[in-house]
């Protein structure tokens, strides 16, 4: 620094010499910016560089407490705290587009941990969710322990590191998501439902298993329609959940009772009108039908999957009005998946991604592999 300041003097000099015409405050201003400008430059580096060395003690602290005294325990708690606490500033500074927030959700991250404590369930929504959240925050410190011994790496300029933005967001994107499920019990036990009947389709129905077995694209076309016949079975037990991907189409009443409005009421009655119909059919279709489903939901979710192709002749037996019905609520079935993904992605993506990853964890192929063996 006192060679840029005996520099600047110097070459103001110099400039001062070569044209008298420049006056002497107006070198003198020019020297004062410049050195003002290095000390700012000192001052942003050594701020960062401080905020660097105590995360990585931070964090190092927090691991040995978690290991000593489980991740649950109170001074686990209070170390966590400590380190959020100071992520929170470096996360402000680091994202300069919107997204930078000085709430990393420290409760969040505690009741993730908790629920990973209490079960180890690869295929529960809570799980998922859970580890979502602490997956992301590992990832977060994981970028600041490879700067243990060489903190002059990083730019000062904490948003010019694009790797640390990019965890940061995919940190909160996490919590958002951890709130919208933690934060309110009916939408994650409809979630959980959701999974349990996915799991038990999957046993019985091989096109879905193999689609869900390598996330084929045409899972992501199949797997509105389940969601909506499984609302639609029970609209009362899922419409939380879905008013947190469409809620426009929900109404909430003072005793929090979340219901659907009028048109996507009338698309609950045309499926009760159907179903009704269905059941009719029951004894002509009663020997294809597995034990766990109802006749009209078997046929349903055969065209949910198959699209309008015939599957094992299931709709062959119906009469031309029965057929023709069947086929308006599969387009209009359609029409509200796809209003399903495109009304919020990002709420329909962190849903779906949850319900994948609930089907394709290691607990969940281990338990239908059993079950399908059993039957």
């Amino acid at each position: 620094m006192a060679y840029a300041a005996e520099f600047g003097v110097r070459r103001s000099r110099v400039a001062a010499a070569a044209d008298p015409r420049i006056p002497a405050d107006l070198d003198m201003n020019h020297f004062e910016f410049e050195r003002s400008y290095i000390g700012v430059c000192v001052h942003i580096q050594e701020w960062a560089r401080s905020l660097i060395l105590q995360v990585v003690e931070l964090d190092s602290c927090v691991r040995l407490l978690e290991a000593v005294y489980g991740p649950v325990s109170q001074p686990s708690r209070q170390g966590r705290g400590m380190l959020v606490s100071v992520l929170e500033q470096v996360s402000a500074a680091a994202n300069t587009h919107g997204s930078g927030r000085e709430d990393l959700g420290v409760d969040i991250l505690d009741q993730a941990y908790e629920i990973r404590q209490a079960s180890s369930d690869e295929s529960d929504a809570r799980y998922v969710v859970a580890s979502l959240v602490i997956d992301a925050f590992d990832q977060v410190c994981q970028f600041f322990r490879q700067l243990r011994h060489h903190p002059e790496h990083i730019d000062p300029c904490l948003w010019n590191n694009g790797d640390l933005v990019d965890r940061f967001v995919g940190y909160q994107e996490s919590l958002e998501v951890a709130v919208c499920y933690l934060g309110w019990a009916p939408p994650l036990d409809a979630l959980s439902r959701i999974v349990r009947r996915l799991q038990s389709l999957r046993c019985v129905e091989q096109p879905f298993e193999a689609m869900c077995e390598v996330c084929d694209a045409e899972v992501f076309m199949v797997l509105p329609r389940l969601v909506w016949l499984l609302f639609l079975q029970s609209p009362k037990e899922h419409a939380a959940l879905m008013a947190t991907i469409l809620p426009d189409d929900f109404t909430v009443g003072e005793d929090a009772d979340v219901k659907p409005d009028d048109e996507l009421e009338m698309f609950v009655l045309q499926f009760k009108l159907l179903s009704s119909q269905l059941t009719e059919y029951a004894c002509e279709l009663q020997a294809d039908v597995p034990s766990d489903f109802s006749v009209e939901e078997w046929v349903l979710v055969g065209y949910a999957i198959r699209g309008g192709a015939d599957h094992e002749g299931h709709h062959s037996s119906l009469d031309g009005a029965l057929a023709e019905q069947l086929q308006n609520f599969m387009r209009a079935l359609e029409a509200w998946s796809i209003k399903l993904q495109r009304w919020c992605p990002v709420a329909w993506n962190s849903c779906s991604a949850i319900l994948l990853r609930c089907l394709n964890s290691k607990t969940s192929t281990a338990c239908l592999k059993h079950a399908c063996i059993s039957t």
